[in-house]
């Protein structure tokens, strides 16, 4: 007698909408013994009548794309697959192809297979993993089977309905250990369910468990589901849509990350290999990334891997270091990677991201996440821009809250920032917040900020992309703006140039530049960074606002730029109708020529032949206004890799 098929099957449905909640992936488990299965999805149609149907594509660990595109309204649409020896992680990727789009579907396996979702921890915006109550059978209770490694930390991240919207009580969360765990402690971290605003980015909570360790099959389930909820995960643990996984628990390599000195430095970490490269789809950025974790300042990590797999491994630490390969054969357990250093900034430079987003805003990750990788890239310190609307800032505190703990003045510092988001411009306030309405004008903002900046607490503002969220007021008079963000947007070059056109009517405007990243895989904190002068000073969150008002700073993407007029750095007024500026630097990539710039014009070139380290004098007569530096390389189209911030020149 032949036993029942193995049947996974989502629990309720699965919510895609455009633009928000328009793309996803749901993983499909295949063991080595495993020769075929089935793949049927409910309702594959779209519910807006006459819209252009969501696309459902299912990729192999060899390659392979199997477009399923049958899709059928109130009906199952099942799709026979060859399995052709491909075992491992085989992904379902779901696009909205439309703004319009919107669609409730259940997803289910027949087979010797898992179905399951690794969800990101992101909850409030596009590529959340989103549920609702299913018409097919209309059960109010959602259970998942969450595989837990040898952790002592949990956080499951959710965004659920309102019962304003709904009209309904809120749902109960409950999160239930496998057996023999006793020590696990649990607490919420909630909000009020009741309210309903228009900026829903705060209404993340999340349930966190603590304990020696908490590894297992652990049972998540949601009663009273009435409504569209959303669920994600901090740690990179599976979600998996049956009671008992085939696929092997994860195990622990530890992994130890140094420079060529055998100094251990922070890095980040990427895994790949044939059976799970396919389960790291990005919902937000639309790619698939890496597998990646981040080591610590003392070069101590931590991946979870499928057992008796082997994984390529590759480390890097921003573009100060050559990145470096080696192997985690199936069965190890520990793996030293060491780091050559390519670039050495002069004592006293410290490099910084001045633009970062968490889950609290459009950031895919929680705010710890964002400061590991920022410390991992080989940054000194970060800033945390979640997005925010001025007196409405409850989600730029909230994140504050969660990371400020983690600065080590001398070491890595956080700065608590945040990206005040008005309809008409976005700009950046470093070290606070401002108590401005989203309804006020830049210049309010800009004063407001200006008012708040003291001896004791230095704040800053910075006008960010101008070119983007703010074009409008390119042209409008702006008075006591300490800060413009540039390398941000396309045509990029306008801003550049709108930034020489202040300075050349007499405005201490100093330029800053930070990745605004969302997602701390696709796109690595640190790619283009900013360096503050401390000296002595120290590190600390104070010291880096001190100097970026003072523009003793420069900016890069690969290349480190030291600039000197008369033996003064950037932000510095040098008196004399000569002046001597002294350039040298060093490049991860090669440098074509070295422009100095006076009052907005090339005033000299300094060829450089495609080398990587550079160094010149020169005088310049009758010099007067405004001074700096740019690394250009030998692709004639892109951006500066390095541009310094001026030095001002009076009459001698």
């Amino acid at each position: 007698m032949s036993s029942a098929p193995r049947i996974c099957q989502t629990p309720g449905a699965i919510f895609l909408e455009g633009p928000l909640f328009r793309r996803f992936a749901l993983y499909v488990y295949v063991p080595r013994s495993t020769q075929s299965f089935t793949l049927a999805i409910h309702d594959q149609e779209d519910d807006v009548a006459g819209d252009e149907a969501s696309s459902f594509t299912l990729r192999a660990p060899d390659g392979r794309e199997m477009p399923l595109d049958n899709p059928l309204r109130d009906d199952w649409s099942e799709y026979d697959v060859d399995v052709n020896g491909s075992w491992g992680v085989w992904q379902l990727r779901v696009e909205a192809n439309s703004p319009e789009c919107r669609n409730d579907f259940v997803v289910r396996t027949v087979g010797e297979v898992d179905l399951y979702a690794r969800p990101e921890p992101c909850v409030s915006y596009r590529g959340a993993l989103s549920f609702t109550r299913s018409e097919l059978n209309g059960e109010s209770a959602h259970a998942f089977t969450v595989q837990v490694p040898d952790v002592k930390r949990l956080r499951i991240n959710f965004q659920l309905p309102s019962a304003e919207v709904t009209g309904k009580q809120g749902m109960v969360v409950r999160l239930d250990p496998p057996a023999g765990i006793v020590d696990a402690r649990q607490r919420w971290v909630g909000m009020e369910r009741d309210r309903f605003d228009s900026w829903e980015f705060w209404r993340a909570e999340y349930v966190e468990v603590n304990g020696h360790s908490l590894e297992g099959l652990w049972t998540l389930t949601l009663d009273g589901v009435h409504g569209m909820y959303h669920v994600g995960v901090e740690q990179d643990v599976r979600l998996f849509f049956a009671d008992a996984p085939l696929m092997p628990a994860p195990v622990r390599a530890k992994l130890r990350t140094v420079d060529a000195e055998g100094d251990p430095v922070a890095a980040r970490v990427e895994l790949s290999s044939t059976v799970t490269s396919r389960e790291n789809y990005s919902g937000f950025m639309g790619v698939e990334t890496p597998d990646v974790v981040f080591t610590d300042l003392d070069g101590a990590g931590e991946a979870f891997v499928v057992p008796g797999v082997d994984y390529a491994i590759e480390a890097g630490r921003g573009f100060e270091f050559d990145r470096a390969a080696t192997e985690l054969a199936g069965g190890a357990t520990t793996s030293d990677i060491s780091l050559p250093r390519r670039l050495s900034p002069e004592p006293g430079w410290y490099g910084g991201d001045t633009h970062a987003h968490s889950m609290y805003s459009d950031g895919s990750f929680t705010p710890v996440q964002v400061v590991e990788a920022a410390r991992g890239e080989g940054l000194d310190w970060v800033v945390l821009t979640d997005h925010g609307k001025g007196h409405d800032a409850r989600a730029v505190v909230r994140a504050h809250e969660e990371v400020l703990h983690l600065s080590e003045p001398g070491r890595f510092v956080v700065v608590p920032g945040e990206e005040f988001s008005a309809d008409s411009f976005h700009a950046n306030i470093f070290n606070g917040t401002v108590g401005a309405l989203a309804s006020d004008s830049l210049q309010h903002v800009i004063d407001a900020t200006n008012k708040a900046h003291t001896v004791d607490h230095p704040m800053a503002i910075a006008w960010n992309h101008p070119q983007g969220h703010g074009i409008d007021l390119v042209g409008a008079e702006l008075n006591g703006l300490p800060l413009v963000e540039l390398w941000n947007v396309d045509e990029e070059s306008k801003t550049t140039r709108l930034w020489w056109s202040w300075l050349n009517e007499g405005k201490r405007v100093f330029a800053e530049t930070g990745t605004d990243s969302h997602h701390r895989a696709a796109k690595p904190y640190g790619a283009r960074r900013t360096y503050v002068y401390l000296g002595e000073a120290g590190l600390t969150a104070d010291n880096v606002v001190r100097a970026l008002r003072a523009g003793r700073s420069f900016i890069s993407q690969g290349a480190l730029l030291h600039f000197t007029v008369n033996g003064e750095i950037p932000g510095a007024t040098v008196e004399g109708d000569r002046v001597e500026v002294r350039v040298s630097g060093e490049s991860s990539r090669p440098v074509d020529r070295i422009e100095i710039i006076g009052n907005g014009k090339v005033v000299s070139t300094i060829d450089v032949g495609g080398r990587q380290r550079f160094e010149a004098e020169l005088e310049i007569r009758d010099a007067r206004g405004w001074y700096l530096g740019q690394v250009l390389s030998t692709n004639e189209n892109a951006q500066p890799l390095a541009l310094s911030n001026p030095v001002f020149v009076l009459a001698g």
